[in-house]
């Protein structure tokens, strides 16, 4: 995405990973505009509620907890034992889309994975790592990703619905 990025003149890029690719033109007009908002935000990412307790267990499902402003804590594949009763933090299914400041990217490309980055597999943290705030934007669009190969059938079905709903 850097590489990319780096040949553009633009302030704000987006990046769509690959395994969300029923995304909607909606859904990433709303990760954007937080950044289109404040000029010093540098991220945003999207998340949406999680389905029962069943996708908070599932380690394909990266969860991410927001604090009472809508930033980002933590990001995760598996719960963590025990919890905070009462907490003013919230749990939500984290979509594979992130808005970015062209510039903050490029600086982000050129670090090194963090530790907890490169144990949990998961990149969104190595931003958390740096101490950037990333906005995360809850939305109602229920995001199908594609994490593993059965999911593959699943999507094309979900494409073919909309491509035959067109008109």
């Amino acid at each position: 995405m850097a590489e990319v990025a780096a040949a553009l003149d633009e302030d704000v890029v987006v990046d769509v990973q690959g395994d969300e690719p029923l995304i909607s033109p909606q859904a990433v007009d709303a990760a954007i505009e937080p950044l289109l908002q404040d000029p010093g935000l540098l991220m945003t990412t999207l998340a949406h509620h999680l389905e029962g307790a069943s996708e908070l267990e599932d380690p394909d499902v990266v969860k991410v907890v927001c604090d009472c402003d809508g930033y980002a804590v933590d990001f995760f594949r598996r719960p963590a034992a025990g919890g905070s009763p009462g907490s003013k933090v919230s749990v939500l299914r984290h979509v594979g889309l992130y808005g970015f400041r062209r510039a903050y990217l490029l600086n982000l490309a050129a670090m090194e994975p963090g530790r907890r980055e490169r144990d949990l597999s998961l990149e969104q943290l190595r931003p958390l790592e740096d101490g950037c705030r990333i906005r995360v934007v809850k939305t109602d669009y229920r995001i199908v990703g594609v994490d593993r190969p059965e999911d593959i059938a699943k999507a094309e079905r979900l494409l073919l619905a909309e491509k035959e709903a067109l008109p």
